[in-house]
């Protein structure tokens, strides 16, 4: 392809049929990402816009300036993070408003800032700014008064397993068993939490019995989110019985081990083991920290790797005796609504069932108004499972359906809404997270998931709570494969999902980056980007096309 074959291919992809110019440069990530996909498409080296990485620049200090500012400075903040490469972005995490509030703080706070609300980075949009001429965007999450945090998840059934008479909470004895948890975290002598944790625990849980006060309705959440814990801390004692010489560790060993495997492997922890917490035979501390520092020794990475992982016992439920020569059993923890099996299994029900996603006749006959409100209607939805997906960032930019007049485009994209409504009511149905099931979608339609041999990651156990309280049975994974969700361009963080809907475009794509480590990538780390289509075919169907995968070097 010559220059201007490319510049009208790129063009004609682009969702305004233009690039983003600002002095000369072409300043728009997205826009730059599409251009680089045409070169790679063409064997042509990729356009590498020159920009200052901006976490060398702007620094928490610089940030909190930021939160000063009027309207962020009178928001009940939570929590704040920071993330982003090229282009920083401070998500802030705010309590007492409510979700159809933030559009009009966001128009706030780009006043503030004399900056300017823009309709990408999440469902309701977000602020783009500059501070001392570093540009940065602002994200405004809602934290809800009950929302738990990580440390409040896995530190709440670490705490109750080690107290006596628990039993699952009803609203008559919820006041009681907070009580029990609020105790436990003030307990130094119930072990495996750092200070952190205890004081969130403790914090969560008085919060919750001043919110409960005695109407019983006010009790269901407080009900609920105990339920979750005793569910996962009456399972762990089942394995605390079984193996009296171990103990649950979520502080110090706990890190030192998850640091050492990252600094081996050069993977955030919980991509090489999602274990949420271990437990550890009681007096094995200096055996570890020992083989911690002999595989740290190693040149070799998958040396050190495999001995590190030779602490990981394989046992395959919690009523197990654990094998003399390990030390360590790793417990992912799950809450009830994440049930559902693996992804695999799940999937698989998107084969054979076409008629739930296909048009009907009576579809194929609805005129450009009845196409554009059924379009809307799906939009909700989906908007509903972005905004409640916090551990992904969702580049997702609605077309202007008002201005697609030809009847054919509009029946594409209202056929791709359907499918993609299918996908949303599966997620419903099993209880994951909308980025869970792109993933398993790519997982699945191009055979990653199967048995790997490459031993990056240990042997764990998943812990799916029961909402009832009752203790449940993990489900074991051997060593093998690492897979997870990455940024587009295909860092560590924040993980990121483009939904592309153009004018021009009868349908949709779902592009995604995703961390791949076993024996399908030769054992190596590898990051490939995948996309996914949602097409028309012209008729009563519609496909799901996944594009060649590529890798990024």
């Amino acid at each position: 392809m010559n220059i201007d074959q490319i510049l009208t291919e790129w063009c004609y992809r682009l969702p305004k049929g233009y690039p983003t110019v600002v002095n000369g440069v072409f300043t728009n990530k997205e826009e730059l990402r599409i251009l680089n996909r045409i070169l790679q498409e063409n064997g042509l080296p990729t356009y590498e816009r020159k920009q200052k990485r901006l976490l060398e620049s702007l620094t928490e200090e610089d940030f909190d300036n930021i939160l000063s500012t009027e309207t962020l400075s009178n928001l009940d903040i939570g929590a704040k993070k920071i993330v982003g490469r090229d282009v920083q972005k401070l998500i802030v995490y705010a309590s007492g408003i409510l979700s159809s509030d933030r559009k009009q703080l966001l128009l706030q706070i780009a006043n503030d800032l004399n900056g300017k609300y823009v309709s990408k980075y999440s469902s309701v949009g977000a602020v783009e700014a500059n501070f001392q001429g570093m540009p940065f965007y602002v994200l405004l999450k809602v934290l809800a008064d009950d929302k738990t945090s990580v440390n409040v998840k896995e530190g709440t059934p670490t705490l109750l397993a080690q107290v006596s008479d628990i039993e699952p909470a009803t609203p008559a004895t919820a006041i009681d068993l907070a009580n029990k948890v609020i105790a436990a975290a003030k307990n130094n002598d119930i072990v495996g939490v750092d200070e952190g944790t205890r004081d969130e625990v403790l914090k969560f849980y008085t919060n919750m019995v001043s919110k409960a006060g005695e109407n019983s309705k006010n009790l269901k959440p407080l009900v609920r989110k105990l339920n979750e814990s005793i569910s996962q801390a009456l399972s762990f004692k089942v394995l605390l019985d079984t193996n009296p010489d171990f103990e649950i560790n979520r502080a110090s060993l706990f890190n030192d081990i998850r640091r050492a495997a990252q600094q081996i492997v050069k993977l955030r922890a919980d991509k090489w083991c999602p274990g949420d917490i271990y437990f550890v035979r009681k007096g094995s501390e200096s055996t570890i920290q020992a083989t911690i520092q002999e595989a740290l020794s190693r040149d070799n990475a998958e040396e050190a790797i495999t001995l590190l992982n030779s602490q990981f016992s394989t046992i395959e439920d919690f009523d197990q005796k654990i094998q003399d020569d390990h030390n360590i059993v790793a417990v992912s923890l799950k809450e009830s609504k994440a049930q559902g099996g693996k992804l695999k299994s799940a999937f698989k029900r998107y084969e054979g069932t076409p008629e739930e996603y296909n048009i009907t006749d009576v579809e194929f006959d609805y005129d450009e108004s009845d196409l554009r409100a059924g379009i809307e209607l799906i939009r909700d939805m989906l908007n509903k499972y972005i905004a409640a997906d916090s551990d992904t960032d969702y580049i997702y930019v609605e077309s202007a359906i008002d201005q697609i007049k030809d009847k054919k485009t509009l029946r594409g994209k209202y056929a791709a809404y359907k499918a993609m409504e299918y996908i949303m009511k599966h997620v419903a149905k099993v209880g994951d997270n909308l980025d869970d099931a792109f993933v398993g979608l790519v997982a699945y339609g191009f055979g990653i998931i199967q048995q790997g041999t490459v031993s990056i990651n240990p042997p764990f156990l998943k812990l799916v709570s029961d909402v009832s309280g009752k203790p449940t049975k993990p489900q074991y994974f051997e060593p093998g494969r690492t897979l997870a969700l990455l940024s587009l361009d295909g860092s560590d963080s924040p993980a990121e999902i483009e939904i592309r809907d153009t004018e021009k475009y009868a349908g949709l794509q779902v592009v995604l980056t995703l961390l791949l480590v076993g024996a399908e990538s030769g054992g190596d780390a590898k990051r490939i980007k995948y996309e996914m289509n949602f097409r028309y075919n012209g008729g009563k169907q519609i496909t799901i096309e996944l594009g060649p995968p590529k890798e990024i070097i």
